[in-house]
């Protein structure tokens, strides 16, 4: 199971009346934000480990008004990987980023942990049974990392843990259009009782 760290951006900078404020004299929150953003999609895609992935799924502008230029943003960044040097890599760009872009727009700035949590390595042993059961029921699987944060990750500290994913139809996950196959569904359940049945035994 993946680490997860995440993080709360704030720029200030100047509110101003969009129409009277020239461009050379602007101190616009927002452009820096948007700066350091685009950045954190192209540093993750280009300058990381391959198992990086890095999210801004929250924006709060301020003042929120038309004609009036944004005197403080505030952002999400959610970085996840399953090693930690991956996602110790784009937090390190990402305050360099941040430093630039804030001394090049006259912005003040802060940095603030949200969350964070570390990478877990599930059971050799329930994995190994999971695996067992889809090969003698012939249902065809793949071993991979979960890139979501799981309860099951606190389990790790008492007991022997292992996960079962069944496919969501086009991969679509945690939006309104979720949906799963009833056959698939079942496929799951059968693959988690018979390693159930192993590991008790």
């Amino acid at each position: 199971i993946v680490g997860i760290k995440q993080l709360s951006v704030t720029l200030e900078g100047m509110a101003n009346h969009a129409g009277t404020t020239p461009m050379n004299l602007r101190h616009d929150a927002l452009v820096g934000a948007s700066k350091i953003i685009t950045f954190i999609e192209h540093c993750t895609k280009h300058d990381a480990l391959d198992t990086t992935v890095a999210t801004v799924g929250k924006i709060w502008c301020f003042p929120n008004v038309t004609n009036v230029i944004p005197g403080k943003v505030t952002f999400s960044v959610d970085i996840r990987d399953i090693k930690e040097e991956g996602i110790e890599r784009i937090e390190q760009l990402l305050r360099e980023k941040i430093k630039q872009v804030s001394g090049e727009h006259g912005l003040n700035y802060s940095i603030d942990l949200v969350g964070q949590s570390d990478s877990v390595k599930l059971s050799d042993k329930v994995i190994s049974a999971i695996t067992s059961a889809a090969e003698k029921l012939g249902i065809k699987y793949l071993r991979m990392h979960s890139g979501a944060g799981h309860d099951s990750a606190l389990f790790t500290e008492v007991t022997d843990v292992g996960m079962i994913f069944v496919q969501s139809i086009e991969g679509i996950s945690h939006a309104p259009e979720e949906d799963t196959k009833y056959e698939d569904l079942k496929r799951g359940c059968d693959v988690l009782v018979d390693a159930l049945l192993d590991i008790a035994q």
